[in-house]
């Protein structure tokens, strides 16, 4: 890999490189692709060749026929997320924490890790969206908790435990909300 273009657009202090680096990437990241837009506007049903297109659209005519509204046609599983609160009171249910204290900044503390891990698989929120739910300054520093957790809960036998209790209980909310919305 070749760092030296992206190095010249940084300046001298090498320092600063990695925040400079992480905003660099992040402001990418947060622009609107115009061109996924369009398509998506054109063809809400799929992206694709006209082929496609055509092929996506008869199938949704086949599908609506057996509905009697056609906003009962879906052709993917919509899963329900769970509330970023409902998280949180999960967490401090089994770990016998307080929300507050998953707040706070604690080095080696695998807690916001999973909790980040919680918010991602259970309530659908973004890298960015989970930091500022737990007070966190980037994305990027999510993905390195999330990272960090889960090889502390491999080889932690009573943090796994409590992982796999919140795990379940966020199941069995995630489905309980999925059959009242059905």
């Amino acid at each position: 890999m070749e760092y030296a273009p992206v190095s010249a657009l940084m300046g001298r202090d090498s320092k600063r490189w990695p925040g400079l680096y992480r905003r660099y990437v992040e402001s990418s990241m947060a622009e609107t692709d115009r061109d996924f837009l369009e398509a998506y506007r054109v063809s809400p049903r799929c992206i694709g060749g006209s082929d496609f297109v055509s092929h996506v659209n008869e199938m949704y005519r086949d599908v609506s026929d057996s509905y009697t509204s056609p906003e009962d046609v879906t052709f993917r599983r919509v899963v329900e997320p769970v509330n970023p609160e409902s998280v949180f009171s999960v967490i401090e249910d089994v770990f016998e924490i307080e929300k507050r204290d998953l707040l706070m900044q604690r080095r080696d503390s695998p807690l916001r890790g999973i909790a980040a891990g919680f918010f991602l698989k259970y309530s659908g929120l973004t890298q960015r969206q989970i930091a500022h739910q737990l007070n966190v300054k980037s994305g990027s520093t999510i993905s390195k908790q999330i990272v960090r957790s889960r090889k502390l809960v491999a080889q932690q036998g009573e943090l796994r435990c409590q992982v796999k209790k919140c795990e379940k209980v966020l199941r069995e909310m995630r489905r309980a909300e999925q059959l009242l919305n059905d």
